[in-house]
This record gives C-alpha cells, sequence and structure tokens, in this order.
C-alpha cells in the first residue's frame, strides 16, 4: 500500500524526501503538491496497489480545518468544454469520515460557479487515474476557502 502526502512542506534545507519505509509492505510517499510533482513521485512506482492519499484541500463552503473522505473525484476545466463527459472517478471511502466530491484542477482554484459544498485539489484526478482498478482511498483538510494567502498559512504551520 502507498500512502501519498500532498503537502508541500520545507525541511532538511528544503529537500522533500519522496518515499520514506514504514513497513515492509508500506512506503509512504510525499509527492508535493500538483500534477507534474504526483507524475513525477509515482509514475516510476508499480501501480497494482492500494492507495490511501491523504493532503490539502480547498473548498468553496466546507469549513477550514474539516476533514473528509473523497467519494468521488472529477477534472476541474471550468474554462472549457469538451465533446463527452469528463469521467467520475469512484473511491473507496474512509469509514467514519463525512464524504465529499473532489475536483481535480491544474492550477489553484480562486473562485467557482459550483454551488454545492465541494472539494478542489491539484492531484487526486491524476492519482486515481494512475491506480485506475486499484482500491484508492483519500483523506482531505480542508486548508483555505479557495483564498491562496490562507492556503500558504496552513501549510506552513
Amino acid at each position: 500500500m502507498y500512502y501519498c502526502r500532498n503537502e508541500s512542506r520545507k525541511g532538511n534545507g528544503g529537500q522533500i524526501p519522496r518515499r520514506v519505509s514504514i513497513e515492509r509492505e508500506r512506503v509512504v510517499i510525499q509527492t508535493g503538491a500538483g500534477i507534474s510533482n504526483v507524475l513525477d513521485s509515482l509514475l516510476p512506482l508499480p501501480h497494482d496497489t492500494p492507495v490511501l492519499n491523504i493532503g490539502f484541500a480547498g473548498s468553496n463552503q466546507l469549513g477550514k480545518s474539516g476533514i473528509f473522505t473523497v467519494k468521488e473525484v472529477r477534472h476541474y476545466h471550468p474554462n472549457v468544454s469538451f465533446d463527452r463527459p469528463e469521467p467520475v472517478l469512484l473511491l473507496t471511502p474512509a469509514p467514519g469520515l463525512e464524504g465529499a466530491i473532489c475536483y481535480t484542477s491544474q492550477d489553484f482554484v480562486h473562485d467557482t460557479k459550483i454551488t454545492e459544498p465541494v472539494l478542489f485539489d491539484m492531484e487526486l484526478a491524476i492519482i486515481a487515474r494512475l491506480y485506475q482498478g486499484q482500491p484508492v482511498t483519500s483523506i482531505k483538510i480542508v486548508s483555505d476557502n479557495l483564498d491562496l494567502e490562507e492556503y500558504t498559512d496552513t501549510v506552513s504551520q
């Protein structure tokens, strides 16, 4: 099982450890924020294992510091219309947590026309696609309410 942490904390001179083995069958991978960091960290690894993703997410309405399990993830392209619908990727929920929908964007989301309470991140849809067919569970901590400064303050603590 891979445990993917998508935060970007600086330590040890700004170096982020990519993998730290904690047990023979479990590996912690700190990918950093964003699709490019996720791909750099996960593409070289086998994709035949369950994944537990833990990371921050912004939200349009869910309260800061709330903890949610993601029940489905979708790509978020607010300025583009596609001929076919974007895929909805269903995830394995973590027990005991309220479920939420997460939208993955290439960029930080500052505002949205989506009115229902949802999460926004920059990694999860890519992780779910890489590990399609495997159980993928995601726990997201609300870092901000679509405010880059609030996000930066939260992750620097």
